[in-house]
């Protein structure tokens, strides 16, 4: 059985544990909501932009047509670069199986996503590091637009989607969302009928801004989307360990209190048994 001194340093490390942990929740929590907040005020605007492309794209009715051949497909998957977000990885990486295809052009982004997806026997030239804090968006964002423009000027891209987890309620689900060609179903409904546009630029070099800022705007929002469920994964993880902590904390505190009672018990003893006591 352990002793007294070995107890109470087991009980001020686990305490230290404790409070880092806590601080770790702590910052997943205000991570969660604010990249909450950024994803509904990025959806209006998303929808914005969609609606712009549902106006012009009458305009330019094969701008969006299909490449010969049905053109290449372009995939972006979003994972973690951090560990203790549980199995958001693993089930990142079982979409990602499914809907690969021979010919896909792939960037992973996310280090453990990338170990994920080559247990799985799929593999990318193209890796991004996953952002880690809001400030890291930007820049992330960059990068990856500038990877998927690299591949549209070499022709033959045709299909964007992007494969990202999503917090709906109490839930995580992984989605594969197509980006380009857009989905303007939803749109058209909206677009006055007889009232064309006003245009001040050539509709072409206007459409070709109008997507790119789709794929800014999208992207931004995945990105949003990966780092708020990965800190919801982690946030649970954290949990978890939280009462596991407790726990211990809890057993040690008895094991303790008891080794003091066995302590004074002992002492009791010497005293009775060394005839001090009657002595008086």
């Amino acid at each position: 059985m352990s002793d007294s001194p070995e107890i109470e340093r087991k009980i001020s490390t686990f305490s230290s544990i404790e409070d880092i942990v806590n601080a770790m929740k702590a910052y997943a929590g205000v991570t969660i909501k604010r990249t909450e907040d950024m994803v509904e005020a990025v959806r209006a605007y998303e929808g914005q932009v969609v609606r712009a492309l549902s106006l012009l794209t009458p305009l330019e009715p094969g701008y969006f047509a299909p490449a010969p051949g049905g053109g290449a497909r372009i995939l972006v998957a979003f994972g973690s670069s951090q560990g203790l977000c549980g199995a958001l990885n693993e089930h990142v990486a079982d979409a990602l199986q499914r809907e690969l295809r021979p010919g896909d052009d792939l960037l992973i982004v996310g280090r453990r996503l990338q170990s994920a997806a080559a247990a799985r026997s799929l593999t990318s030239q193209d890796f991004l590091e996953s952002v880690v804090s809001v400030s890291g968006i930007k820049p992330a964002l960059d990068a990856t637009i500038a990877w998927i423009l690299e591949r549209y000027l070499r022709g033959g891209g045709y299909s964007l989607s992007f494969i990202f987890t999503a917090i709906s309620g109490s839930t995580a689900r992984v989605v594969h969302e197509r980006v380009l060609p857009p989905d303007l179903t939803a749109s058209a409904a909206d677009t006055p009928d007889g009232v064309p546009p006003v245009l001040t630029l050539a509709r072409r070099e206007l459409l070709s801004g109008v997507m790119k800022e789709l794929i800014a705007i999208s992207l931004y929002r995945c990105f949003a989307e990966s780092l708020r469920s990965e800190n919801w994964y982690r946030m649970r993880v954290l949990e978890g360990a939280t009462e596991n902590l407790k726990r211990r904390l809890n057993e040690l505190g008895s094991l303790r209190n008891y080794l003091r009672q066995e302590e004074i018990t002992e002492e009791m003893l010497e005293i009775l048994s060394s005839g001090g006591f009657y002595a008086h």
